[in-house]
């Protein structure tokens, strides 16, 4: 981050690379929240500081307090802003995400504090010591640097949240805890998260790919997470899916056929907006002829036998 700022800083490149080199470098640490997020769900005031200043790298200090007390509670329902509907692209999920995502974290880490009796402005805050940190760095830089630093602090940190949102939307794409009888929604389970295992990225990714898992024991630590087979599975890893999630008809082609089928076909376990009603219709009925289509095969082969 440091070296990427001061090389654009400098002018010993064009533009055009300097811009390309702090995008590229933005991207890569989308490992920040990643590592943040280990530290994060554990206990303790070493490892709650350590999450906050691995955020401020990327200047995202609402990330944590919005994932452990936002994300993790709502978790494929309406009302998780880190669950992307069916029919929704990759970039609308992303821009739609930043106020919700942010606003969540603030609110939900002054009501923690709150609840214990503390103060909202203090340094008990996550969110306003990791934002503190992310401006101390930028004011550090910019006092070596010059302003010149600023917008490519800016871009860098911009790049590093735009990576971390297109990761949450292919994590529960579509996803809906069903409804009770009794008003509330079903616990979530390994049917709300997509998971898959491919080892390279697991390995730059601290396993967060096993994603039902840490969704069912959020505090485990990294190196416990295990695959669980019976969780819905994407087709690759997460850096294969990203790409693919920038190509929208893609997307939709690969995934949309997939939650119909990892839903049973039941409209009331697919999250959908809008925009996707009509073609998630289309896909119901073509799963449900089908289903249909085998009962109809399974019933004939018997008969085709005693013929």
């Amino acid at each position: 981050f440091i070296a990427a700022i001061a090389l654009a800083a400098s002018g010993a490149a064009p533009l055009w690379a300097s811009i390309i080199g702090v995008i590229v470098i933005g991207m890569v640490n989308v490992q920040c929240p990643v590592v943040a997020h280990e530290f994060g769900h554990k206990t303790g005031w070493l490892n709650h500081q350590m999450s906050n200043f691995i955020c401020a790298v990327v200047g995202m200090g609402y990330f944590m307090p919005q994932h452990v007390m936002g994300h993790h509670v709502a978790v494929a329902t309406p009302e998780d802003s880190a669950t992307a509907e069916f029919g929704q692209d990759a970039i609308s999920f992303i821009m739609g995400s930043f106020v919700p995502e942010v606003r969540g974290g603030i609110v939900l880490e002054a009501a923690r504090l709150r609840k214990r009796g503390l103060p909202v402005f203090s340094l008990r805050n996550d969110v306003l010591v990791s934002y503190s940190m992310a401006v101390a760095m930028a004011a550090a830089l910019v006092a070596w640097l010059g302003w010149i630093a600023l917008p490519f602090i800016l871009l860098h940190h911009f790049f590093g949240w735009f990576t971390l949102m297109l990761n949450d939307y292919l994590q529960h794409y579509g996803m809906l805890r069903e409804m009770l009888p009794n008003g509330r929604r079903e616990p979530a389970s390994d049917m709300h998260s997509w998971s898959t295992d491919t080892p390279l990225c697991n390995l730059l990714v601290l396993n967060v790919q096993r994603h039902a898992h840490h969704h069912a024991q959020p505090m485990l630590p990294y190196q416990q997470l295990q695959d669980r087979p019976e969780a819905p599975r994407l087709p690759t890893g997460y850096f294969g899916m990203m790409i693919i999630a920038l190509i929208p008809p893609l997307w939709f082609a690969i995934m949309d056929p997939r939650l119909v089928a990892v839903a049973g076909g039941r409209r009331e376990r697919i999250l959908v907006g809008k925009r996707g009603l009509d073609r998630l219709e289309r896909l119901l009925r073509e799963y449900a002829n089908g289903q249909a289509a085998r009962t109809s095969s399974v019933k004939a082969e018997p008969d085709a036998l005693l013929a």
